[in-house]
């Protein structure tokens, strides 16, 4: 699995990766919207990401491990489409996967127990997530290269699409500037006000 390492992710793309999966997966284990969900999350939704944002930052894993994970996830929701949880469960869920996928993809790996103390999650809840994900994937964490890079490809595209939202978004919020253009020639009261939007 060597083509699929890479750089690790510094703090800033760590935490724009985190942010984007973790609302993939949320719209995905509770059925929502991800347009939508983007651009109004749910105070649930918003936990979730600062969760895995401040996990992102501690691991610093290569860009492939969230990915797969992500596919994972997907296959899971494939196999059984109407699987999902309560609330809180998606932050178990995504790090169980990534757990799997950390396994799967380096020669070296955390232990249960290191997981433990990054995501505050009880050991043995840690390690029954981890059977139930195994389970449900049937055992079976092999990636086929042709449909791997068709899934990197794909959420590579969706996280391009997603800052593109998110940036949309930001620039409509930005207040316009009115700025006032007083002329000499003219009295005070009469000064036209000319509202210039510099955005």
């Amino acid at each position: 699995m060597d083509q699929l390492h890479a750089p690790l992710l510094d703090q800033q793309t760590a935490a724009q990766i985190a942010e984007f999966i973790a609302l993939k997966v949320y719209s995905l284990w509770h059925q929502r919207d991800f347009v939508s969900l983007s651009l109004d999350p749910t105070p649930q939704a918003l936990k979730f990401m600062e969760s895995m944002i401040r996990l992102f930052q501690t691991i610093r894993i290569p860009p492939s491990v969230p990915t797969v994970a992500m596919y994972y996830i997907s296959q899971i929701k494939f196999m059984y489409p109407t699987l999902s949880g309560g609330p809180g469960s998606e932050f178990r869920l995504l790090v169980a996967a990534l757990m799997l996928s950390v396994k799967m993809l380096l020669d070296q790996s955390p232990t249960n127990d290191l997981w433990q103390q990054m995501t505050d999650i009880p050991l043995q809840e840690l390690n029954k997530s981890e059977r139930e994900m195994l389970q449900l994937l049937h055992y079976n964490l092999d990636l086929d290269p042709l449909r791997y890079q068709h899934w990197a490809k794909q959420i590579s595209q969706e996280l391009q699409e997603y800052q593109h939202l998110i940036k949309l978004s930001a620039d409509l919020r930005k207040p316009k500037l009115s700025i006032t253009v007083s002329n000499p020639y003219l009295s005070p009261v009469h000064s036209p006000v000319y509202p210039i939007s510099l955005f």
